[in-house]
């Protein structure tokens, strides 16, 4: 983190990635190994958010973190 962004770097190719607030959020919980279910139901408790937008949110983030090859596929 720095001055309260958190960033991610990608070592393959050097590209900083900088993360919201919320994707940082998930990004903690992903690093400790929590599921994406157990995400969503953790973000409903920090933010003002149904089960069903913090669903999508972790969704689409993981899919982008996949597009960059941050993170491997799920199956």
């Amino acid at each position: 983190m720095i001055d309260g962004v958190a960033f991610v770097v990608d070592s393959r190719n050097s590209t900083l990635h900088e993360l919201s607030e919320t994707g940082s959020f998930i990004w903690k919980l992903l690093e400790k190994g929590e599921k994406p279910d157990k995400i969503a139901r953790q973000i409903t408790d920090a933010y003002e958010v149904s089960l069903g937008e913090a669903s999508r949110d972790v969704d689409e983030f993981m899919q982008q973190l996949q597009t960059y090859g941050l993170i491997a596929k799920t199956v």
